[in-house]
């Protein structure tokens, strides 16, 4: 029998879990997420002007080459003066396939200085005229010409001017020349490796991208919990008399 007339229980009312618990003197600071790193100046130059003379190098291939083929249209060259100012030395022409019934004065086209041969000059038209038997004959001249080329009859008319590109005709020449056929594949296959070595530095970029990014989301995530209310409650507290805070403690008998 206890001190009054029994044993019973007390229950002693649990302490609160603390909110935080302090980090410990002297505890080193967390670290924060570094920032991605942007490109420098330098870095974004560079990579402009790779992009831009892709560009540029695919559009001359396009327009110097592959419209010409597709058409049926002859890329020349000017190697002369004589069309001065408009299609100086150097430019590429693009020279179309031409009804002779459309040709009017004006007109730039491209003839054979005799017919059925290879040479060709590219002159303005200044003057169409009709023989008796219906034939109709051209009459030729240089922009920078004093004088006017002999007459052109219809058989020597290779074509009319499409459109011309400056400078470009000397790399057209070298194109087609008689090294085409090392020169066209090996073109190709530098920008095919081009190609082939931007789109990887693009992937591998990009992949190191997402894992930066989902490492700092990671450590995002880890900061959230660490520091959320109970996240550092100290499991099991003890009162002052060690026994648990839920512990149930009954007086001597």
């Amino acid at each position: 029998m206890g001190r009054h007339g029994g044993s019973h229980a007390k229950e002693r009312a649990a302490k609160p879990a603390k909110a935080f618990a302090k980090a410990p003197a002297g505890a080193p600071a967390r670290k924060q997420p570094k920032p991605p790193a942007k490109k420098t100046v330098w870095q974004l130059i560079r990579t402009g002007l790779s992009m831009g003379l892709f560009g540029i190098v695919l559009a001359l291939m396009i327009v110097a080459v592959i419209i010409p083929k597709v058409t049926g249209a002859t890329p020349l060259t000017v190697l002369t003066s004589s069309m001065e100012p408009g299609l100086p030395p150097g430019t590429l022409l693009i020279v179309e396939p031409v009804d002779t019934n459309t040709i009017q004065i004006g007109d730039v086209v491209t003839y054979q200085i005799e017919s059925g041969q290879p040479a060709v000059v590219t002159h303005r038209v200044t003057a169409v005229a009709s023989s008796t038997t219906g034939e109709r004959t051209f009459t030729f001249k240089g922009d920078n010409n004093d004088a006017e080329d002999p007459p052109v009859i219809a058989e020597q008319i290779q074509g009319r001017l499409w459109y011309s590109i400056p400078v470009v005709g000397y790399a057209s020449t070298i194109i087609n020349g008689p090294y085409r056929a090392v020169i066209i594949p090996v073109v190709a296959g530098a920008m095919l490796l081009y190609a082939a070595v931007s789109i990887t530095i693009g992937l591998v970029a990009a992949s190191k991208k997402r894992r930066a990014n989902t490492r700092r989301a990671d450590a995002s995530l880890a900061a959230v919990i660490s520091d959320a209310p109970g996240a550092r409650d100290t499991p099991g507290a003890r009162d002052s008399s060690g026994a648990p805070d839920s512990a149930v403690a009954s007086e001597p008998a």
